[in-house]
This record gives C-alpha cells, structure tokens and sequence, in this order.
C-alpha cells in the first residue's frame, strides 16, 4: 500500500510541475526585439474610407520590471518611454498619447506573439471628424 501511496504522490508532484505556465507579467522583464510586425489601418475622413497595410521588422521593447519601458521603432527612429501593466494575456502600455493594450496569444520564455485591435476618433480642424480603426499583430523575441 505505501508503494502505491509513494507512486500517486510522485504522480500527482509530476504533473503540478508539468502544469506550471510562467505568467506574461514574469516573462516580460528584458528586452525584446521585433521580428514581425503587420499592422492594417482603416482611416475615415468625412465619410471616406482609406484602408492601408503595413509589415515591417525591427525595433526593440524594453520592459523594466518597475512597471516602466522605453520602445524603439526602426523605421523613423523615434525613442518613447511608456508605463506597463500585465495580466495573465494581456500588456497595457501607457505613453504620452495614451494607453494601449495588446493580447498576449503566444507566451514562451524567448517568443511572444501579440495581438491588437482598437479604434479612436478626433476632430480635425480642416478635415473634420476622424476615425482610426487599427489592428494587427508584433511578434517578438527576447534577447
């Protein structure tokens, strides 16, 4: 009886250690580089839709595990601090423009796969209203 005792509780131990998913909040200290990058934007002005599509690799995002980040974007070379905050899939980061949060779909300890998707609307003086409909997707591997 103490062998099958012994053998379920080994059992039992084994599969709670195999079970165990790091959370996105303790992975996400470090910096990560952009490997992949699609974004898709649907502007309208004044009743006009203009659709456009963008991929593109490279930049980098740094978390801090203080709750605080700089991200770097490649293509026009502009630097931009943010605040964090993560819960189990999502990251919500805070700059000067405003907050956005991304889904995290892929948690691994070197690869994260994020998704977005949001819209905002302002009011230009010339153009009149306008909304911004942005989706897409970041890959990301950690250095």
């Amino acid at each position: 009886m103490k062998k099958i005792t012994i053998y379920l509780f080994t059992i039992a131990i084994a599969v709670s250690f195999s079970s165990c998913n790091k959370s996105v909040k303790s992975r996400l200290p470090g910096s990560w580089t952009i490997t992949s990058q699609n974004v898709s934007v649907v502007q309208t002005i004044g009743g006009t839709t203009f659709p456009t599509t963008a991929t593109s690799t490279g930049g980098n995002y740094t978390f801090k595990s203080d709750g605080t980040g700089t991200t770097n974007n490649n293509s026009n070379g502009t630097n931009t601090s943010f605040t964090w905050v993560a819960t189990d899939n999502t990251i919500t980061m805070t700059d000067s423009q405003g907050a956005n949060t991304v889904t995290v779909v892929t948690n691994e300890k070197k690869k994260e796969k994020w998704t977005f998707d949001y819209t905002f609307s302002y009011n230009d003086p010339i153009m009149g209203p306008v909304s911004q409909k942005v989706s897409g997707t970041v890959e990301v591997s950690k250095q």
